[in-house]
């Protein structure tokens, strides 16, 4: 396991040009995290992890621009903390049955968010 510092969190507000240019995006590779960016916009508004946080292998790590119109990710394979993080981020309710991954979710990806998401967890095999 791999253990990483997010250093770039202190640009939010900065353009996705500066965090997707070669040193930004050579330190999330770096890292190895899932980057999870929401909405088109050209600005980061909002991220998670923080500023400075450690990141294990495979963490996700939330870039939320700018842009009105915000379109749900596939949540598929999520775990159940990955949820209540985007929807704590997005500002939704959530609703979730069972315990283990996202196996299906009631907003479909690429749909505007809105409402509640609605998802259904089962263990993996």
């Amino acid at each position: 396991m791999n253990i990483f510092f997010l250093f770039f969190s202190d640009k939010c507000n900065s353009s996705l040009d500066f965090l997707f240019s070669y040193d930004a995006k050579k330190d999330l590779q770096n890292t190895k995290a899932d980057i999870i960016v929401i909405g088109n916009g050209n600005k980061v508004i909002d991220q998670y992890p923080s500023k400075n946080t450690i990141l294990v292998d495979k963490n996700k790590v939330y870039l939320i621009t700018n842009d009105d119109n915000i379109l749900m990710p596939s949540v598929i394979g999520w775990s159940r903390n990955d949820i209540i993080r985007l929807c704590k981020m997005l500002n939704i309710d959530y609703k979730i049955n069972g315990s283990g991954y996202v196996v299906t979710q009631s907003i479909p990806p690429n749909g505007k968010v809105s409402g509640i998401l609605e998802v259904t967890l089962q263990n993996k095999e």
